[in-house]
């Protein structure tokens, strides 16, 4: 084999060594992790929302491209009433943020009543801006009692450029607290078309029934004690 042969293969086998150690290397080094925070919240009413065990912190969660977060509101035996026509919310759900940015999300919010779910909604690369990481404006009918809220979130893009027009730049999301603090729907400055109030659930046909059978066996236990005849 001449020398120039010779040279030109070891070339080729550096090239090719070279170009499986990087392969290697990129196989091994970690994809970034995608991060899931879960934040519960307890409305009280007057205003007032605690955070349950086991949630993330309202305040100082950062949130970067591609992490995620789910948030679900319950109430203290209480339940919301949208008490204005064409009643529109804005943000209804949502943590403030800290950076200012347009932000790309995937969101999904569903209302319910008890068991049943009497609102769903849905946003596929919903565009936000300016400090907020949630819903927009969301559109309830009249007359709509919830009193469980969820919102399902995907961060996708958080891009600044409004610090610098010329230089947009990719920021994080650090949340400062939670809007409408935390489910206070009916106290929000914003939009005063949402009541707060004691649930007032419906009984199924079930328990009609048998509430009624009840009801007759105390009738006639009466009526035996006071010597009535029963027929």
């Amino acid at each position: 084999m001449s020398f120039v042969t010779l040279s030109a293969t070891r070339r080729r086998v550096a090239s090719s060594t070279l170009a499986l150690a990087t392969s290697l290397a990129l196989a091994a080094s970690p994809a970034a992790a995608q991060s899931h925070y879960t934040f519960l919240s307890q409305y009280l009413g007057g205003g007032t929302f605690v955070e349950l065990a086991g949630s993330a912190p309202f305040q100082g969660t950062t949130l970067q491209a591609g992490d995620s977060y789910f948030w679900r509101v319950t109430t203290n035996g209480g339940a919301w009433q949208v008490a204005t026509p064409g009643f529109s919310y804005f943000p209804f759900l949502a943590l403030d943020a800290q950076e200012g940015a347009v932000r790309t999300a995937n969101l999904s919010l569903r209302l319910f009543n008890g068991a049943a779910q009497v609102f769903t909604q849905s946003w596929t690369n919903d565009v936000q801006s300016y400090a907020h990481a949630g819903t927009n404006t969301v559109s309830l009918a009249q007359g709509l009692t919830f009193d469980r809220a969820e919102l399902d979130y995907t961060l996708l893009s958080a891009i600044d450029n409004f610090t610098d027009p010329n230089n947009p730049v990719d920021v994080g999301t650090t949340a400062t607290g939670a809007t409408p603090w935390g489910g206070a729907w009916d106290v929000s400055p914003y939009s005063p078309g949402i009541v707060y109030g004691r649930s007032q659930v419906v009984p199924e046909p079930a328990s009609i029934a048998l509430m009624g059978v009840g009801l007759l066996a105390v009738g006639v236990v009466a009526r035996r004690r006071r010597g009535v005849p029963v027929r």
